[in-house]
């Protein structure tokens, strides 16, 4: 189950590991809040109640007007009856996205073991995905310094709603995963750190993902093929706070007047952010790109990747990149430093400096010593996270999971 069959990292992760579990043989269904191809295996939850019943408007409007999450969804306690047959396991990735009812958590998975992989921090917060620096997630949450977090909520309801998760998340039975160490120690500090953990780390399709030719990738994505480009992707692009593109542009600005013809394309969404009148002609802003090749390409097109984001879970980004022989330059938080080794498979600077973001990229950019070195080790880094692997390691998870007597309740 996932919020969209295609979007952003959890939801890519979700939709690989179906198409690779049916090229194994396996059955595998995808449950979605929304779907874009014709796939007979992915199912939408219906949730048209909330929209077509009086009762229905008026609990979606309660729940936006008050900011309860995950509140009232009425299809997901109808999601036996969606997929129409029993299932071995249900695996479980970003609850949070408006689709899913909590409640209707503890009856799901007494049907069969469940595994939740916790692609960020919801599922222990009182509404974010990313809480930073604040640490009330590990109290009672309440008083929320920064209701605008994603996912927002309109009012403060995080006491209710981290309560609300305890109560159906905690009181659960479930297995739970995490791309990175660092997040399930930040897991172990909540309600679920009873629950059995394991690291999975993030996958790349290998296949996919490969160097290529810089000059014909710029030629099909139609970039210049004679100027220095920095490569940012987000779900937003710049726009987007969490992945920090104010500390990058502020990066790009110190860099033009040293690197001539630098072009910053972004990847992820058209809005640029104000104050960057002085960027003019050196940024490319363009939209979410689905397709993988053409993601691929992108890769293949730049000369750095520039990762500036305040929080990580994984690294689901800089992996593609490393795997396309794109030199990245990140910041060091979260699970990242799990994924990238500084100095060596790429370097690392500290959030939000936009002085050491631009030293770094600018020593990848001009030192071919250093870039030959980062890309090199950066293939071979890459190469340890294939989607094979990926998916051995949750199979083996499952089938240790349906072993453990009382597995399955019912």
């Amino acid at each position: 189950m996932s919020t969209w069959e295609v979007a952003g990292g959890a939801e890519k992760t979700a939709l690989a590991l179906h198409h690779h579990y049916r090229k194994l043989g396996h059955r595998s269904t995808l449950v979605v809040k929304g779907k874009v191809s014709d796939d007979p295996d992915v199912l939408v939850i219906d949730n048209s109640a909330r929209e077509k019943t009086l009762y229905g408007r008026l609990m979606s409007l309660l729940e936006r007007k008050l900011g309860l999450e995950a509140f009232y969804y009425p299809g997901s306690h109808r999601i036996p009856e969606l997929v129409g047959r029993p299932w071995d396991v249900l695996h479980l990735h970003n609850l949070h996205g408006e689709y899913f009812d909590l409640s209707a958590l503890p009856a799901l998975t007494k049907l069969a073991p469940t595994v939740l992989t916790m692609h960020d921090s919801w599922a222990f917060t009182g509404h974010c995905a990313c809480p930073l620096d604040c640490r009330r997630w590990q109290d009672a949450c309440g008083h929320c310094p920064d209701l605008r977090r994603s996912p927002r909520i309109r009012r403060d309801a995080t006491r209710f709603n981290l309560r609300r998760k305890r109560k159906y998340i905690g009181g659960s039975r479930l297995w739970l995963t995490a791309p990175s160490q660092w997040m399930l120690d930040q897991a172990k500090k909540t309600c679920l750190a009873d629950k059995p953990m394991r690291v999975v780390p993030v996958s790349v399709e290998l296949d996919v993902f490969t160097p290529g030719s810089k000059s014909e990738a710029r030629a099909r994505l139609g970039l210049p093929p004679d100027r220095p480009i920095v490569l940012f992707c987000a779900n937003g692009g710049l726009m987007n706070d969490l992945k920090d593109g104010v500390t990058l542009l502020k990066a790009v600005a110190l860099l033009v007047g040293k690197v001539p013809g630098l072009l910053l394309v972004v990847v992820g969404g058209t809005g640029i952010p104000g104050g960057s009148a002085g960027l003019k002609g050196c940024i490319e802003a363009r939209p979410h790109e689905a397709d993988r090749q053409r993601m691929a390409d992108y890769y293949r097109a730049a000369d750095v990747l520039a990762h500036a984001t305040k929080s990580e879970s994984g690294g689901m980004t800089v992996v593609e990149a490393m795997a396309c022989g794109l030199p990245v330059v990140a910041t060091r938080v979260g699970g990242i430093p799990e994924y990238v080794e500084d100095g060596k498979s790429g370097v690392l600077v500290p959030a939000g400096d936009s002085g050491m973001l631009a030293n770094a990229m600018a020593s990848v950019l001009s030192d071919k010593t250093v870039s030959q070195s980062v890309t090199y080790r950066g293939v071979h880094a890459a190469a340890q996270y294939s989607l094979e692997s990926q998916a051995k390691s949750y199979l083996g998870l499952y089938s240790e999971a349906l072993a453990i007597p009382g597995a399955v309740h019912e």
